[in-house]
């Protein structure tokens, strides 16, 4: 949240602040590489350290979480984590409304999501809204350029919220799933 006495628009202007977002904040595979050595991990290579860098995209949190595995042979360590599912259920998408939360889950089964889609899958209107809200409260739903804009929810993200969806609501799932 930012203060409502800050005028970013002038900071901007006068080149004295700028934004920092997902893209500039992922680690590359060098960086991933020394993370993992740092964390026990000395004999990574760097065909590992690329695997862990494309199964994250670079996503620290996932990294730290899912580093901790006994050797870090490649993507498909890093895809279900018990820990890192528990911290996108406490840490990500437990912080959100519970309105928000049920949004991201039955919404999961669509890649990417418009407003459009959403509204016809889950049968209302206000998608836009929710979409909007949704990725200015979490870097792992990334808004896109295009017209009418797309929203893309983190890979890890996106398979949390579609297991979620399959294991509390399986009837649901396979309606949404059918209907995407």
């Amino acid at each position: 949240t930012i203060p409502g006495h800050l005028r970013l628009s002038r900071l901007a202007a006068q080149a004295d602040v700028a934004g920092v977002g997902t893209a500039e904040m992922a680690f590359t595979v060098d960086e991933v590489a020394g993370l993992l050595r740092s964390r026990g991990h000395a004999d990574v290579s760097q065909e590992q350290a690329r695997r862990w860098q494309a199964a994250s995209h670079g996503w620290a949190a996932a990294l730290v979480l899912s580093g901790d595995v006994e050797a870090p042979t490649g993507a498909e360590t890093i895809t279900s984590p018990r820990q890192l599912y528990g911290f996108l259920s406490d840490e990500v998408v437990g912080r959100l409304p519970a309105p928000l939360q049920r949004f991201l889950v039955h919404t999961s089964v669509l890649h990417p999501v418009t407003a459009f889609a959403a509204d016809g899958l889950l049968e209302t209107e206000g998608s836009e809204v929710l979409l909007s809200e949704i990725a200015n409260q979490l870097l792992s739903v990334q808004r896109t350029d295009s017209v009418p804009p797309a929203y893309v929810y983190h890979p890890l993200l996106g398979e949390y919220l579609l297991n979620r969806l399959r294991t509390e609501e399986p009837a649901r799932y396979a309606a949404l799933s059918a209907r995407a």
